[in-house]
């Protein structure tokens, strides 16, 4: 970035193949041989979206999905569906990383910030989540698995009216493998899946945050892909969100769920939806490049 123009292809280069961890300690060494930070030099050498993207993959990845939450939760009105992709696709761990990143950026309590946003169903279910008891390990109990699914399907589909405090108390405290055997054995008892019955016994908020909880994570992170790419224009900020706030390894998770139910790569998709150094760092960042 020094002198006249820029050196796109070095700084996509540099940017797009390093660990989040070894772009910190670039952050904070570069001030020393340049007059400025890495931020201001990129704001100042670069515009729109590649701004955008440049500036969100050379922060850590916390306290980015901090600042998610921070903008999900500010002004007028509540960007559910952003306060969704970061609260319920996290573990308790990984949680209270954010939660952290959050209160050293803001000086506030992420989960009062949250749950004053919220009401009902949906501030329970966060709240609960936000708690931390979801247990992190892979372990799974079959037994339990078919225990869970008999009373979700009592406490929704085989009663009149639903009872949202047993879908709060098992949602918000299985982990994600347990939740997905939990998902099989429902559909074993219902005859179709559990995001089916959730669609129909629930709605709004508290329906896409279920749904977030019982998706795995390939298919979750998939179908936001797609979504950001449907309808008249692309959601650019949607594919930043998602290519600055996953993990290579949830981005390749995705694009092998994505390219066996969509049949084209990420890659393919979102580089016919995008263009100019935006879409370079986007396609650098994803897998199968195949064209």
């Amino acid at each position: 970035m020094k002198g006249l123009g820029t050196d796109d292809a070095t700084l996509i280069g540099v940017i797009t193949s390093r660990s989040r961890r070894h772009l910190q300690a670039v952050k904070a060494v570069y001030p020393q041989n340049h007059k400025n930070t890495l931020e201001k030099d990129i704001k100042g050498d670069t515009s729109g979206h590649y701004e955008d993207i440049l500036l969100a993959m050379i922060t850590d990845r916390n306290d980015y999905l901090a600042s998610l939450v921070s903008k999900s939760v500010k002004g007028l009105g509540t960007n559910e569906d952003l306060l969704v992709q970061v609260i319920c696709t996290n573990s308790a761990e990984k949680l209270r990383k954010i939660a952290q990143s959050f209160r050293n950026l803001y000086g506030k309590d992420m989960t009062k910030e949250i749950l004053d946003d919220l009401s009902g169903d949906t501030k329970a279910l966060f709240q609960a989540l936000l708690e931390g008891r979801k247990p992190s390990d892979t372990n799974v109990d079959l037994e339990l698995a078919k225990r869970d699914a008999k009373r979700l399907f009592d406490a929704g589909e085989g009663k009149w009216g639903t009872d949202e405090k047993t879908f709060i108390e098992i949602l918000a405290t299985r982990s994600r493998p347990q939740t997905e055997a939990m998902g099989r054995a429902y559909a074993d008892v219902s005859g179709h899946s559990i995001a089916k019955a959730i669609e129909k016994e629930t709605s709004g908020t508290f329906a896409k945050a279920l749904y977030a909880l019982v998706t795995p994570r390939d298919e979750f992170f998939g179908l936001a892909f797609r979504k950001a790419m449907e309808g008249l224009g692309t959601n650019d900020d949607q594919l930043i969100r998602l290519v600055a706030g996953l993990s290579k390894s949830q981005i390749r998770a995705a694009d092998v769920w994505y390219t066996h139910r969509f049949g084209n790569s990420l890659a393919k998709d979102i580089g016919s939806e995008t263009s100019g150094n935006f879409k370079k760092v986007l396609l650098a960042v994803l897998p199968s490049q195949g064209h």
